[in-house]
């Protein structure tokens, strides 16, 4: 159970995860690194647009979380 974690998933996972993100109407995106992540985000969200983060880690770690609050999205 520790690696759970640790190991990244699997090409197959994502798909299956990026697949019933789309059943709901959710679009999913997978990227390989976090600047593509980024440039993702500056793309897809609008400047003011209000964003939930949830106290992501994933977000804070990618640097994510300081794109929205530097850019005011």
């Amino acid at each position: 159970m520790e690696d759970v974690f640790t190991t990244p998933a699997s090409e197959e996972a994502l798909r299956r995860v990026v697949a019933k993100l789309k059943e709901r109407n959710i679009e999913g995106v997978v990227v390989d690194t976090g600047d593509d992540a980024r440039r993702l985000v500056r793309e897809k969200v609008p400047r003011g647009s209000e964003v939930h983060s949830g106290k992501s880690k994933t977000l804070q770690d990618s640097g994510i979380m300081d794109l929205i609050t530097d850019q005011g999205m």
